[in-house]
């Protein structure tokens, strides 16, 4: 596939790219029994896109998009939910890690300024 794509952070120049991955386009049922590997070759593609512009990828695991399966069962409140999350991130990391900055990032951030 090519890098074309991903055009928008290549042409501001810039040194590091936030970017958040969807946990429904990885596990659509939000369990590892439902992986996408459409979804993870999306993020590869996306992740190489900007090695490859020596832009450093900045990944955000989780902002407020809970997959359906999950939210059928009681979101957050159930607690088996915090189990299908780790085995997400695991996938995450497994998948991303060798070339995602450390600085992961597992939840919803803000800019307040």
């Amino acid at each position: 596939m090519s890098h074309d794509h991903w055009f928008g952070p290549l042409l501001f120049q810039v040194s590091h790219y936030r970017f958040s991955i969807s946990w429904s386009r990885v596990f659509p049922e939000g369990t590892a029994n439902s992986v996408n590997q459409r979804g993870i070759d999306y993020y590869n593609n996306l992740i190489d896109a900007l090695i490859d512009a020596d832009i450093v990828p900045m990944v955000t695991m989780y902002h407020s998009d809970l997959p359906l399966g999950l939210y059928s069962i009681g979101g957050w409140m159930n607690e088996t939910v915090i189990e299908h999350f780790k085995q997400y991130a695991e996938t995450l990391f497994r998948e991303f890690g060798d070339r995602v900055s450390k600085d992961w990032k597992g939840g919803i951030y803000t800019n307040l300024g």
